[in-house]
């Protein structure tokens, strides 16, 4: 359901071959594969986060009773991981920068969609409250800077630099949680220059996605960090990288035939390789999925 909307998303902002690229590029990437194959919060997450910046949109160019629909998705991305605030963060900054948009919602507005948000959330707060957020270990707190959102574009690269000796990987690194190809990991921090470069964060809605991109990666490598460890909590970050990507390779499409050979070529690679990824998770080091899948063959005998 996530993919649909993230579709939608880049095609009706960027239009739709960056749409349908932008669904390629998740569709085989092995770590939005192996994250929604497992029964965890982050599949959710990136479905809530999608809505609201679906949502969101809608609310800026079409119909203002939109952002209640953001509220009410920010909500129950909240549910699921904390991070989503950086989403909401986005937002604010985003009206920030773009004035003409701001001045659209009135304070009566804002309020009813920050009073939606609380309805959705109260529950957990209450619970929270009444546990004193023991979930939140905030004594042992620390700020620094990690590698973990660096480590879930680039992590086969360290594991491979590892293994030439280079330097030693952590200990506490788990093979539970699946990576973002290398490649594509490399076209995502192109993109982001590209845009930069190209001016095209002009566009609002390129803009919003490198806000949100570079929001989440800071907060992610700051907040508690470990060195590598919990790269997943970057995991948001990988929709506004493969919309900027989508929308670079299309552009340079546009411009060089040689650009779309590349593409293509590329398409092929991932696609295989997901193949592979999934009929051979060990090769690629994620044991966990093998081993969990033995425990319930197991338990079913």
């Amino acid at each position: 359901m996530s993919l649909c909307f993230i579709y939608k998303l880049a095609a009706e902002q960027l239009g739709k071959n960056v749409g349908t690229l932008t669904l390629v590029l998740l569709v085989f990437d092995q770590f939005h594969v192996g994250e929604s194959s497992q029964i965890r919060e982050e599949a959710p997450l990136l479905f809530f986060s999608a809505v609201a910046v679906y949502s969101f949109f809608k609310s800026i160019r079409t119909n203002k009773m939109w952002i209640y629909w953001t509220a009410i998705s920010l909500g129950l991305g909240y549910l699921c991981k904390e991070i989503v605030l950086a989403v909401l963060l986005a937002f604010v900054i985003f009206f920030l920068i773009k004035k003409e948009y701001r001045l659209q919602f009135g304070l009566k507005q804002v309020l009813t969609a920050g009073f939606l948000m609380l309805i959705v959330v109260f529950p957990y707060l209450l619970w929270g409250i009444r546990n004193n957020f023991c979930n939140y270990n905030v004594k042992h707190l620390s700020l620094g800077f990690s590698l973990r959102p660096v480590y879930l574009y680039f992590g086969e690269i360290f594991i491979w630099l590892s293994g030439l000796g280079v330097f030693a990987l952590p200990t506490e690194i788990s093979p539970e949680f699946p990576l973002v190809h290398w490649i594509s990991g490399t076209l995502i921090f192109l993109s982001i220059f590209y845009s930069l470069k190209t001016d095209g964060w002009r566009n609002e809605f390129v803009l919003f996605c490198l806000l949100l991109f570079c929001i989440i990666f800071v907060l992610t490598a700051i907040i508690d960090p470990a060195l590598f460890d919990s790269h997943w909590r970057a995991s948001l970050t990988i929709y506004p990288g493969f919309i900027l990507s989508a929308n670079m390779l299309v552009n340079l499409g546009y411009k060089n035939r040689y650009c779309k050979l590349v593409l293509m070529i590329l398409i092929i690679y991932l696609i295989v390789h997901l193949f592979y990824f999934i009929t051979f998770p060990v090769v690629y080091g994620y044991n966990h999925y093998v081993e969990k899948a033995e425990i319930y063959l197991a338990n079913d005998r």
